[in-house]
Parts: C-alpha cells; structure tokens; sequence
C-alpha cells in the first residue's frame, strides 16, 4: 500500500481509497484495446482486459494527492481478499483513524454509491444523499477494500462508481462521461471547508 496523507487537520479531512491491482497479469497492449470516443473497451476477441478496475480510481486518488489537502490510500491485493488494506490496518491504523470518513472509488456503473455494513449509518447516507450525492442511486456492495477498513477504523464509508462495467472480463468497458460525473461530484466533497462527522452504527448496518 501506499498512503499519502493530507494536510488538512484529521477532523476535516477526508481518505481517498483506491486499488492498483487488477486480475490481469499483464498490462494491455493497444490490440487489446478499442477507442470509441469517449469509451474505452477491451477487444472481446482479445485475452486480456483493460484493468480499469481500478486503475480508473487511482487516477482519481493521484489528482487527490497532487492537490495535497486530503489523504490518499492506494493498496494492492484487493482481488485477492484485500491484502494491502490488512496490511495497512496492522501497520498505519492510528494514521488511517485520523480523518472524518472514507471515499472509495472502485464501482462499477454511473451515479451511484454503494454502502457496507460496517462503515454505515442513516444520517451519513442522508447528508450524502441530501448534498454532493443528490439524485444518485444508492446501494449495497459486498467486497472491497473500506469493508476490511471501516469497521476497524469505526469510520463511516462508501465506495462510488468509477465508470467501468463488466469487470473482470474481456468485455470490460471504460466510460469517460461516467468516469468526469464522479469526480465532479467528489469533488464538491473535497472543497467543502467544514466536513461533519458521522459514525458507523449497528442499527443502521445492513445484516
């Protein structure tokens, strides 16, 4: 993993998480790949994918970290049980515990967001839900990498759609559109001078 913290003060501050592993072995080369304007997808005839899960939400958290206001998480080993964000919990915790909540960017799709059951609570959903999030749909995932954080951490959480869809495959496809809608509205989060803060809790988490 790599972590690059912010230099906000931790209660208003906000950790950006993304994952630069893929399935693939390898990186695509450019006959594996097709350009249709603004949409990137992997040649169906082709062996490999394009990898944007998530190389699309690294990119994100890099111009995050260039911006040197908020912190950065990036971790490895996400597709194979989350072995970055382990390792980060057992070496980092007391640094990752000091910000207000966490934002992943590593869902497949378009305007929505997606909550877990250990980083949620009702009030949290709603300010998103009510601000920077409004008309987006809402969610619940299964995996990734603010599922083995949050709960640790006792951090609010929610991972946000990065654009691609049928990931995992040689079908997998990048839309750039869908990819500029969430950062826009990430980045209404990011501006905002004064974050609240939430906590998870159990009556609000999905069973």
């Amino acid at each position: 993993f790599v972590y690059i913290p912010g230099k906000r003060a931790a209660a208003n501050r906000v950790l950006i998480v993304a994952h630069c592993d893929t399935v693939w072995h390898n990186p695509p080369n450019s006959e594996s790949l097709n350009w249709k304007g603004a949409i990137l997808q992997s040649n169906w005839f082709g062996e490999q994918g394009i990898g944007a899960d998530d190389r699309v939400g690294c990119v994100v958290a890099w111009g995050v970290a260039q911006a040197n206001e908020h912190s950065v998480l990036i971790t490895t080993g996400e597709e194979i049980g989350c072995i970055g964000a382990e390792a980060a919990l057992k070496e980092i915790s007391a640094m990752l515990n000091q910000h207000v909540f966490m934002l992943q960017v590593d869902r497949q799709g378009d305007e929505e967001l997606v909550f877990y059951s250990g980083g949620h609570c009702k009030e949290w959903a709603d300010w998103l839900a009510q601000g920077a999030f409004a008309d987006w749909e809402q969610g619940w995932g299964t995996f990734t990498d603010i599922t083995v954080l949050a709960p640790e951490l006792q951090l609010c959480a929610a991972n946000l759609a990065a654009g691609y869809m049928n990931e995992h495959t040689t079908r997998e496809t990048f839309y750039l559109d869908a990819w500029l809608r969430t950062l826009e509205r990430l980045g209404r989060v990011l501006v905002m001078e004064k974050l609240p803060t939430f906590k998870p809790t159990i009556e609000h988490a999905r069973k």
